[in-house]
Parts: structure tokens; C-alpha cells; sequence
């Protein structure tokens, strides 16, 4: 019979306490800088970094493409930056995989840029992540470094990755709208098939303001690119969407996606500081064309950053916002009798034990603690307004509920102690110091344990921080000679409602199984091996299946902390396995 490995030691087990409000700990993370191997401070010298990720060497490792310019709105080049993950570590291999170009002279990302986006997609249908930048003021630059620039990946050759090369001829020549052969400003870039071919299109968001002072002659406002499904772009704005929806004055954010559920990728773009002011749906209707249902406002006009993802779990897109004054979020309703997108209210996120302090941009959503409901990340750095400081990274929760209810996104706080006060904010483990001056973050199972980590570009650094929603037990090893592997993985056990998962592996088939637990441990020679756990409690009626192996549950989250030493004795050949360690209670 198969049973809990602490219902048989139920003098650990109390009924669980609810949560206060404050110290709600739902995902913990802490910092890991042996998960970098870069170059010094990526953002030193006022340097704006902005991340896209994906398994660009095909290695089953997410990784992280960099794109770097001067800070704020304002000319100055940098290069950009290969992040590949080797082994759990985000290691600079751009000298050797991302120097190479097709225009003479030029060294791929080693050539400085004024790259502000970045975006990751198979341009070329051919089942690897291509690169595409959205570059911006580089007035007088010749075309290969004033326009956006594309880099197909290579593929391999013998099992071997072959790097990224730029590919100046994929981009065409653009124009402004007089007609002048001039430098683009583009402030992000999206992807996505919109006229279902099967190949990416590509759409930037275009802006006026910033320095050195745009010539009016030069002003381009937003394009979209058709694919030719090879992966060679051309400029197809005039046929495919109204004027009214190319223009921009400050173009922040854009998305390629299908907001009213009828298989057709539709366009999301942010514009603000002028008229237009707000986050509007480009429809895609007919298909590849935008011109017949004109352009749905989210009645954002204070957004100054976006994302958007299902929030709700009902299978719609919804948006999360940036604005001005205090940042909201919009659901995603439905549609109206032509197709249109249906937006709820405006909703305020809450806090524990903080409030919204300002400006940011950059919005990221992701589920950080896989409970299957996205939360929301809004960066602090302004793109546009000189400073690093006196702002925050907000993080916040989603609490869940009945799928297609209103939901509730709430940042969680240690203490109430205000916005900059002592105590963790948002994330157990980040506090005040580890969250100003964000500009960028990006999300994947960098060190391969299971759960979603994050790499975070500040004004003074990039760091990489840990999820600690999955652990291991510490091995004590004590096994006998080619005994049997003992694990104990999953969230930690301090929190309410969790369940980690004992495993026994290469113990003997179909063999009985004692599972011996203790409070302490007292090293006794044991069949070959040691055994730790005293004094000793033995829960039997347990036995390996067919293949040698044992699963059971473990929970936490009840009664008060304790730590508790276990070991596996295995019939048969009798052996006995490693000793574990864990930390369990609240």
C-alpha cells in the first residue's frame, strides 16, 4: 500500500495556519552569479540592455540573445551580446558564434548598433530561431546599421551549433514618408504569420521624439514587412493598413497576436506623448489586411508599456499595463458583432504592503510559481526620461480563481512598510535594492532544476536569480555498494499546500521497503553502507514496482519546522539507500 512518508509520523503534522496578508510566500528566489559568465556589467557606461530568449543552438537549454544602445532616448552604439546556456551557465559566446556578416567590414553583433528591441522567430521556416533588432536614431548611418538587422541562424554542421550572421540583403531599403532614404526609429518589433502562409511577418512601432532632433522629412512611422516565406522581407505598410494605423508619435510596444480568437494573428501597438494616445487592436481582417474593422482602443491612454497573455485562464489575450499614473490591467471580454475586441474595466492591482511609485516601461508576464495563472512584472526604467532611481520593479501575483472571473494581481510584501521600507517585496528573497533600476528581465529554466528562473538587467548590473519553487532534499549519501538512489524534489516544504515527491530509484524490482525517518542522525554501519536516522521510525507495507522504483508523496506546510533525516532499506538483496535531509512545517 502506498502512503504519505509523514502520515505514518503524524506527530509532525498539525493542521495547516492560513495565510496573513502580509509574508504571503509564494515563490522565492535568490541570487546566483556563478549563473553568468559575461562580460563586465553589461549596462556600465549608461548602457540600455533589452533580452529576448529561446533555444537558439537546438541544445534543449533556454538562452539569451542582448541587445544593448545608450540609455534613453538618444544616439549611441553598442555591440550586442550572445548569452548560450552551457551547462546552466549563461556564458558570452558572441565571438564565436555571432561575428559573422554579409557586408563587408561589418562583424555581426561585435559591430556597435543602436539596437533598442529584439525579437526571436523562424523567418525562414527552417526550425531555427532567427534574430531581428529594432534599431533606432542612427541618422546618417548607412543602411546596414540605420536599419533593423536580421540574423539567420545557421543551424548545425556534425552536431555542432554554427552561430548567427547577419544578412543585410533580407532587410529592403526603407523609406520615409516623403520618400527620403533615411535611418528608421523603431522602438520594438514583432513577429508573427499574419496572412497564413506559415512564415513571420514582422511590425515596428515608430517614434518622433528623442535626441538628436528628428527631421520631419524623415519621419517613417510604423511598417509592416511581409515574408516571402524564405525569410526576405518586404515593405507592404500602404496596402495592408490605413494611415491612421501606421502612425506613432512615441511607438513603444507592439505584438503579433490573435486577440479575438477567429485563427488570424491581429496587431497590438502602444503609442504615446501624442495624439494617438493609447494601446490599440489592429484587426486582421481580411486576412493579411488590417483596413476593414480600423483599430479597437483599450482606453489605455496613459500606457506607457505593455504585455499580453491570458490573465484569466479563459483562453482570451488580456493586457498588462504600465500607465502613468497608477498601472492597470484590462480582460479581454469577448467579441462584438463584427469580431471586435471587448475590454472590461480598467483594474488597479493591489499590494500587501506597497504602492505604485511611478514611471517604468517594459511589462513581462509569466507564471513564476507554475500554479497555471500568469503574473505580471512591470519594470521601473523609463526608456525616455533620464534616471535609474527612485523607482522599483513591481511583481504581481496572481491569486487565481474561477477561469474567465475577474482575477486579482497583488504584490505580495514581507512587512508593511511601504513602498521602500524594509522586508521583501513582491519576490521572497528581492528587497528594495535588488529591484530599482530595472530595465529588462528574462525568464527560463536557466539552471534546468525544473522551475522558471529569471536574469534581470539593471542600471547597475545583470543578475540571475534562482527559483526556489522546486528543491532537492540534501544528499547525506550512506549507501550501501551500488545501493539505490533516494530523492526527495519539489516546492519547498515551509510552504502551505505543498507536495514534494519522494523517489526511490535501482533498488531491487518488486521488493519490499522500509522507509526509516528520524530527528537527528547517528551514523550506524548498516548491509555495506550507514545508517543515519535516529532515534528511528520505520513505515513499512511499501514496495518497488516492476522497474526498481518508489514514488510517494511528501507534504508540508503544516505543524511546526522541523528537519527529519530519511533513509530506504530494500528487501531482496538486502541494501540500503542514501540519507536525505528535509525541512518541513510552517
Amino acid at each position: 500500500m502506498r502512503v504519505s512518508l509523514l502520515a505514518a509520523a503524524s506527530i509532525l503534522l498539525l493542521a495547516p495556519r492560513l495565510d496573513a496578508q502580509l509574508n504571503v510566500q509564494w515563490a522565492n528566489f535568490r541570487p546566483d552569479p556563478t549563473r553568468l559568465s559575461i562580460p563586465t556589467d553589461l549596462t556600465a557606461n549608461e548602457t540600455e540592455v533589452d533580452f529576448a530568449w529561446g533555444d537558439v543552438d537546438q541544445d534543449g537549454d533556454v538562452d539569451i540573445i542582448v541587445v544593448r544602445k545608450s540609455r534613453w532616448s538618444t544616439g549611441g552604439k553598442r555591440t550586442n551580446v550572445i548569452l548560450l546556456n552551457l551547462d546552466g551557465v549563461l556564458t558570452d559566446v558572441t565571438a564565436t558564434y555571432g561575428a559573422a556578416s554579409d557586408v563587408a567590414g561589418d562583424q555581426g553583433f561585435l559591430t556597435p548598433t543602436n539596437d533598442r528591441e529584439v525579437v526571436l522567430t523562424d523567418m525562414d521556416v527552417d526550425g531555427w530561431l532567427d534574430v531581428v533588432t529594432a534599431t533606432t536614431i542612427s541618422d546618417g548611418d548607412p543602411k546596414h546599421l540605420s536599419h533593423p538587422r536580421v540574423y539567420r541562424n545557421l543551424g548545425s554542421s556534425s552536431g555542432v551549433w554554427a552561430g548567427i550572421k547577419h544578412e543585410d540583403a533580407r532587410m529592403p531599403r526603407l523609406l520615409s514618408l516623403t520618400g527620403v532614404a533615411g535611418a528608421p526609429r523603431f522602438c520594438d518589433v514583432a513577429a508573427g504569420d499574419i496572412d497564413g502562409d506559415g512564415a513571420p511577418e514582422l511590425h515596428f512601432v515608430d517614434y518622433d521624439q528623442g535626441l538628436p532632433s528628428m527631421l520631419l522629412a524623415h519621419d517613417y512611422n510604423d511598417r509592416l514587412l511581409s515574408n516571402d516565406g524564405n525569410g526576405f522581407f518586404t515593405d507592404v505598410t500602404t496596402s495592408r493598413l490605413l494611415p491612421s494605423q501606421t502612425l506613432s508619435s512615441f511607438g513603444l510596444n507592439n505584438r503579433i497576436v490573435d486577440m479575438n480568437g477567429d485563427g488570424r494573428n491581429d496587431i497590438v501597438k502602444l503609442t504615446a506623448l501624442l495624439t494617438p494616445y493609447d494601446c490599440l487592436v489592429l484587426h486582421n481582417e481580411p486576412l493579411g489586411f488590417f483596413q476593414a474593422l480600423g483599430s479597437t482602443s483599450s482606453g489605455g491612454t496613459t500606457t506607457y508599456g505593455m504585455d499580453v497573455a491570458d490573465l484569466n485562464n479563459d483562453g482570451r489575450p488580456d493586457l498588462a499595463m504600465q500607465m502613468d499614473s497608477q498601472d492597470r490591467f484590462r480582460l479581454n471580454l469577448g467579441n462584438d458583432a463584427l469580431g471586435r475586441v471587448i475590454w472590461g474595466p480598467l483594474n488597479l492591482y493591489s499590494f500587501a504592503g506597497g504602492n505604485d511609485d511611478g514611471f517604468g516601461h517594459k511589462v513581462r508576464i509569466e507564471d513564476v510559481d507554475d500554479d497555471g495563472w500568469n503574473d505580471v512584472f512591470i519594470c521601473d526604467y523609463d526608456i525616455d526620461i533620464v534616471g535609474c532611481n527612485g523607482r522599483r520593479l513591481h511583481v504581481y501575483h496572481n491569486l487565481g480563481g474561477a477561469p474567465g472571473s475577474t482575477v486579482t494581481m497583488k504584490e505580495e510584501a514581507q512587512l508593511a512598510s511601504g513602498d521602500k521600507g524594509p522586508g521583501w517585496k513582491g519576490l521572497v528573497g528581492l528587497h528594495v535594492s535588488d529591484l530599482t533600476g530595472t530595465m529588462d528581465l528574462a525568464f527560463g529554466d536557466f539552471d534546468g532544476d525544473g522551475d522558471k528562473d529569471f536574469v534581470q538587467a539593471r542600471c547597475d548590473g545583470v543578475f540571475f536569480w534562482g527559483n526556489r519553487a522546486i528543491v532537492c532534499a540534501d544528499d547525506l549519501g550512506g549507501a550501501s555498494p551500488s545501493g539505490p538512489a533516494l530523492s526527495v524534489c519539489g516546492p519547498e516544504l515551509t510552504k502551505a499546500g505543498s507536495v514534494a515527491q519522494l523517489e526511490l530509484t535501482g533498488a531491487t524490482p518488486s521488493a519490499p521497503v522500509w522507509l526509516v525517518a528520524g530527528l537527528t542522525q547517528a551514523p550506524t554501519p548498516f548491509v555495506g553502507g550507514v545508517l543515519l536516522p535516529t532515534p528511528t521510525l520505520v513505515i513499512s507495507g511499501l514496495a518497488t514496482d516492476a522497474a526498481g522504483t518508489l514514488t510517494l508523496p511528501v507534504p508540508g506546510g503544516a505543524g511546526p519546522v522541523a528537519t527529519v533525516f530519511a533513509q530506504a532499506v530494500v528487501g531482496g538483496a538486502l541494501s540500503v539507500s542514501n540519507a536525505v535531509v528535509i525541512k518541513l512545517g510552517s
